[in-house]
């Protein structure tokens, strides 16, 4: 699943992960609104690609019964 997911590009990398912890913390830690923002779409990305990842993994549970 893992290889399916890359290949259709629903999957988080380590790299893009921590990116976006780093502008978590960045935000956290300068307040500004800017980097507010920053951290707010990358988690906002985040949250949406889960969304198709959990889509796609549930259309594939139907179309495959019992692989998954």
């Amino acid at each position: 699943m893992g290889q399916f997911r890359d290949g259709i590009g629903l999957s988080l990398d380590e790299n893009q992960l921590k990116a976006a912890g780093d502008e978590l913390q960045t935000a956290i830690t300068s307040g500004k609104q800017e980097d507010i923002d920053t951290a707010i779409e990358g988690m906002d990305k985040m949250n949406t690609l889960n969304k198709k990842q959990e889509e796609a993994y549930n259309d594939m549970q139907e179309f495959f019964p019992g692989i998954f």
